[in-house]
């Protein structure tokens, strides 16, 4: 899940789209699925668990549009990568197939992150530093890395919960990662 702006949200699936949602106070439950949101297939659609597990968004700024950064799982070091798009302009509420995305994968995330991490399981765009900050289950492990080269800045090794899934930042520029089956685990920047 990210925040598109106020009140639209991208989805990801493991079928490797993202779903865009008006997420207001009259909507009582979502749905990704048809006629209900535009649905971006980000990459070819694919089944079981090794899709995209990530998304995270760069906001619009200075006439640029969003761009959405997806980070697809792989597993055991194998088959995950690191893609983006911009955001397409329109937003209607309208069911949307936008198969004429031009989807790029910056670099090759098995080359730039081998030894640091074996699978991406979620990630976020650090607006403050315009870096994003993956995450690997697997490795237990969270990278901040240029989002155009692959290039890593810095890790951070997880403790503390069983899996780590995902992350976000939260309203003081805390790390924020969450872990199956329902942990939570808060890191303070410096």
């Amino acid at each position: 899940l990210a925040f598109v702006n106020d009140n639209e949200v991208l989805i990801v699936s493991e079928d490797n789209a993202a779903s865009r949602i008006t997420v207001d106070e009259f909507v009582e439950n979502v749905s990704g699925l048809p006629p209900t949101s535009q649905r971006y297939q980000i990459l070819a659609a694919s089944g079981g668990n090794q899709g995209l597990e990530g998304i995270s968004v760069r906001k619009a700024s200075g006439g640029a549009p969003a761009r959405v950064y997806a980070c697809k799982e792989g597993g055991n070091g194998r088959n995950f990568k690191v893609v983006y798009f911009d955001m397409p302009a329109d937003s209607s509420s309208e069911y949307n197939e936008a198969t004429n995305l031009t989807v790029i994968e910056p670099f090759n995330a098995q080359q730039a992150f081998n030894g640091s991490a074996n699978d991406l399981a979620g990630m976020v765009y650090d607006e403050r530093t315009g870096h994003l900050i993956i995450v690997s289950q697997q490795s237990r492990r969270a990278l901040q890395v240029n989002p155009d080269t692959g290039a890593i800045i810095s890790t951070l090794d997880l403790s503390g919960a069983p899996q780590f899934e995902g992350v976000t930042i939260g309203p003081n520029n805390e790390l924020v990662f969450v872990s199956e089956a329902n942990w939570i685990r808060i890191y303070e920047l410096n």
